[in-house]
């Protein structure tokens, strides 16, 4: 039965294939993996480094607290979308004069001071 010798050496031959593409596959995926961690060890800086590492600072940051307030809204039934977007927008109403600054802080801060 010449078909069935033929069918056995195509199943090992496409078994082997398929077993060294899962194999090449998980090579990449781990050199990916490492490489992109190394990359990320080398960037200078870090999360915490806005903070200055200081936890007593980060407490203290409009925007720790802003999301701090947020997440306590999250509780709070009905309209808690809007409560949480008014806490991280900027309730004035009058245009500045000139632009402040060049990127967004991602919350208002309540205790600073506008010079329009």
């Amino acid at each position: 039965m010449p078909g069935s010798s033929d069918t056995v050496v195509v199943q090992r031959a496409l078994t082997i294939v398929l077993v060294r593409r899962g194999v090449r596959a998980i090579l990449l995926v781990v050199a990916v993996s490492s490489a992109a961690l190394l990359l990320v060890h080398l960037a200078p800086g870090d999360a915490f480094s806005t903070f200055d590492a200081d936890p007593a600072y980060a407490a203290g940051d409009f925007r720790m607290r802003a999301f701090r307030d947020a997440l306590a809204s999250v509780s709070q039934g009905d309209g808690r979308l809007e409560r949480i977007q008014l806490l991280l927008s900027d309730p004035t109403t009058e245009p500045l004069g000139a632009l402040d600054r060049k990127s967004a802080f991602g919350a208002y801060d309540q205790g600073q001071s506008r010079a329009g």
